[in-house]
């Protein structure tokens, strides 16, 4: 008995089926079926993306087996904590018994595969293996619940008739849960596409940043949240000077891939103006399924008509003399990564509390980067748009 291939996306390109179709960054696609004999052995080699708003109902995989020709089988595929239940015997079985069932489970968001009849062809040439393909539910998975990213593994076993259980291959892979299917217009730059050749599919790379920026999150708040503070929490390794990942022209792409290249190899600060973090926390927002535009903001251009500002990267308020700030928006609301305003709205940069700008109303966010409010008054909001990516 063999398992040859398994695949989890089934089909390429919608939108109303539980996986996401993507590549692994610009340059590279993703190789359906995403788990194949001989060629995946790292999770990393078999990861997978599912959308948390199309995986409560039944999830599905085909299953590409090789076995006696003529005959019918028993398969499963066991999920790690019945793999480390067999190996600790009874002592494990008592704490399984003190652990709630649901919690215990989390830690696998794949479940496992329930025992499936498999039914191997004859073979008109006599020979005594023949391949088939059988498309199975999960059992137990807990991929609608939050975003995450976990790396798991699955024991496969079969049996003819009653006879014990014999074990095949335990296979690995890497599970990412993000909340919907990125697709177009509504989360350009991304879109979803059955040509796996297409540049614009989400990419792993980023997702993998996504993931770990807003993982556990449950709602769109918390991940907005998630991924405007992930940003500005690499103030060590992006720092506000100049621009670094895109232009302040208007048909200048976002350089995506330098951008996470940065942020997972970086030893130092790089420069990025409000372009950068405003394309930046658009990008990912949209990678999610988010509608979330770049806008750009006109500002009075002297110290004296604003408040002070805490610039990404650096320590020190200051009173920015600028012209034109661009930032990310979700309706009404405001996300910005490149900056936090003070807490109280004092004209003194000694007395600054900082606040970050999560969700903060546009009415708001005039007000408390303003002095005045004939100042506040005078701020005009035009959209960008959303930058292509590189």
């Amino acid at each position: 008995m063999e398992v040859l291939s398994i695949q989890f996306n089934l089909e390429p390109g919608s939108t109303t089926q539980p996986s996401v179709t993507v590549r692994r960054n610009r340059s590279t696609p993703v190789v359906l079926p995403e788990w194949r004999l001989g060629q995946t052995f790292r999770p990393e080699d078999c990861a997978v993306v599912y959308a948390q708003s199309t995986s409560r109902g039944a999830v599905r995989i085909r299953v590409r087996l090789r076995g006696p020709a003529g005959q019918t089988v028993e398969v499963r595929a066991l999920g790690p904590e019945w793999i480390e239940q067999a190996r600790l015997g009874c002592l494990l079985a008592v704490f399984y018994w003190l652990i709630p069932f649901q919690q215990w489970r989390q830690y696998n968001v794949l479940g496992e595969v329930r025992p499936f009849s498999v039914a191997f062809p004859q073979s008109p040439a006599g020979e005594k293996e023949t391949e088939t393909e059988v498309t199975v539910e999960l059992y137990g998975h807990s991929l609608g619940n939050m975003i995450w990213m976990t790396d798991t593994s699955w024991r496969w076993q079969f049996r003819a008739g009653f006879t014990p259980w014999r074990d095949i291959v335990t296979t690995h892979h890497r599970a990412y849960c993000i909340p919907s299917h990125p697709v177009e217009p509504a989360s350009a730059p991304w879109r979803q596409s059955s040509d796996l050749s297409d540049a614009k599919l989400p990419w792993l790379d980023a997702i993998d940043l996504a993931c770990a920026w807003a993982a556990g999150s449950r709602d769109r708040d918390m991940t907005m949240r998630a991924i405007v503070r992930g940003i500005w929490g690499n103030g060590h390794l992006l720092r506000y000077d100049r621009v670094g990942f895109t232009s302040d022209g208007l048909g200048e792409p976002f350089r995506l891939t330098e951008f996470i290249r940065h942020l997972r190899t970086g030893t130092s600060p790089r420069s990025v103006e409000c372009y950068d973090t405003s394309a930046a926390v658009s990008t990912f927002a949209n990678l999610l399924g988010f509608s979330v535009d770049q806008y750009a903001m006109s500002l009075p251009g002297r110290a004296e008509d604003v408040r002070p500002v805490l610039r990404i990267g650096h320590t020190t308020p200051v009173l920015p003399a600028w012209t034109e700030h661009e930032l990310a928006r979700d309706g009404a609301n405001v996300w910005d990564a490149c900056l936090q305003l003070a807490l109280e709205t004092p004209g003194r940069t000694d007395l600054f509390v900082p606040e970050p700008v999560y969700g903060m109303p546009l009415s708001t966010y005039r007000r408390r980067i303003t002095a005045t409010a004939a100042a506040a008054g005078s701020l005009a909001t035009s959209y960008r748009g959303r930058r292509d990516i590189v």
